[in-house]
């Protein structure tokens, strides 16, 4: 997720709306602790070839054709997608910018929604100032009946699972799965919802061994979401490994870690993590070439239900 920790103004520009919901305390300290521009500017984040990768992958798996693909007896119904802990909305405006039909909610508690650069035209794109714990449904009472809780066709939930409670993640699944819309069987191709999110295990990431504890303690297992998925309702549940050759200035990943960029970083003190990366940097010679560039594979968990 995309974080931004300055206060939401109370009122949006014509065309977005903006709603506000409960803000929850679990990852304000680490979010809080950074603005849109400095999280984004994070190698991930930060507009380029490997955001344009991962944009392209998230529409093949969701089947979000662009225009310019679509047979001329496409379907005309105007479809919803909600982005779970979408941050700034730069990503969600990144698939949905090409594609006919569809609006874009984006669900974060941090997020502030303004600077025109998050602005759309044509209300394309909402804001909900809400945590996923919001949408969380157990077997005895019902999300509330907001209405961004409600008729939506795809969801995204792109590296934020990790952040849930561990023991809330199958209500908040139950609650997603009762909010899409009941013409989504039959308007979508793939499926209706897609968590992105990277292995509790077997990460190549230029780290330390501290860091890489406290990665498995906290990073749900691939198998458990799943899990909790089919608890909730959902079918048809798959996993992916993607893999990307990534390649950074070693200098500027270290910043990345010492700016805290990942909340697993948020663990540790300044001289820890000074510390550390005098280790990343021994441990990463390797992998990095003349040129000081460090050299390793992403690997992305790509979950798919209906």
């Amino acid at each position: 997720s995309s974080p931004n920790p300055r206060p939401w103004p109370t009122t949006r520009s014509t065309g977005t709306r903006t709603t506000t919901s409960s803000m929850p305390g679990t990852t304000s300290g680490h979010y809080e602790s950074h603005t849109a521009d400095s999280y984004e500017s994070a190698y991930f984040y930060s507009p380029g070839e490997y955001t344009y990768y991962l944009r392209d992958m998230v529409k093949q798996v969701l089947h979000l054709q662009s225009s310019s693909s679509l047979p001329s007896s496409s379907s005309t119904i105007r479809r919803r997608l909600i982005d779970i802990g979408g941050g700034t909305g730069n990503f969600t405006r990144m698939i949905l910018e090409d594609v006919p039909n569809i609006e874009g909610v984006v669900i974060d508690p941090f997020l502030e929604a303004g600077g025109s650069d998050t602005r759309s035209t044509g209300g394309d794109m909402q804001f909900v100032k809400a945590s996923a714990e919001d949408f969380a449904e157990t077997a005895s009472s019902s999300n509330g009946g907001e209405w961004w809780k409600g008729g939506y066709h795809y969801i995204l939930m792109k590296e934020v699972v990790h952040h849930f409670p561990y023991d809330a993640r199958s209500d908040i699944f139950r609650g997603l799965r009762s909010g899409l819309a009941t013409t989504n069987q039959e308007s979508n191709v793939g499926p209706s919802l897609l968590i992105v999110t990277r292995p509790q295990i077997d990460i190549d990431y230029p780290l330390w061994p501290a860091a890489r504890q406290v990665w498995t303690a906290n990073q749900p297992s691939a198998s458990d979401i799943e899990s909790d998925l089919a608890i909730a309702g959902f079918q048809d549940v798959q996993s992916k490994i993607q893999t990307y050759p990534a390649s950074i200035k070693l200098d500027r990943w270290l910043d990345m870690v010492q700016s805290r960029f990942w909340s697993t970083f948020a663990n540790f003190s300044d001289g820890e993590l000074e510390a550390a990366c005098d280790l990343i940097q021994e441990e990463a010679k390797s992998k990095t070439d003349g040129d000081g560039v460090v050299h390793f594979e992403d690997r992305l968990v790509f979950i798919t239900a209906r």
